[in-house]
């Protein structure tokens, strides 16, 4: 709910199914950007942001941008 009040898109996911249980479904967000808090914390669930870059050297102080060291992802062409 924070991250879509502050202007991401859920692209798939995002909703809590009816019934009893704890499960949470897979969830891909885009228009991630780093002043957002999804983008800043873990949310420990199985939820994608995605958040594209324009050249290597941008991936890299993405990927370095942390402030608990927490994992990510890279995808390319090549």
């Amino acid at each position: 709910a924070d991250a879509v009040a502050q202007g991401v898109t859920v692209r798939t996911g995002g909703e809590l199914p009816e019934g009893p249980g704890w499960f949470y479904p897979a969830t891909v967000l885009t228009e991630v950007t780093p002043e957002m808090r999804i983008f800043r914390e873990e949310c420990f669930g199985p939820v994608a942001c995605v958040y594209k870059v324009a050249s290597i050297d941008e991936a890299i102080a993405a990927a370095n941008d942390s402030d608990f060291g927490l994992a990510a992802g890279v995808w390319s062409a090549d």
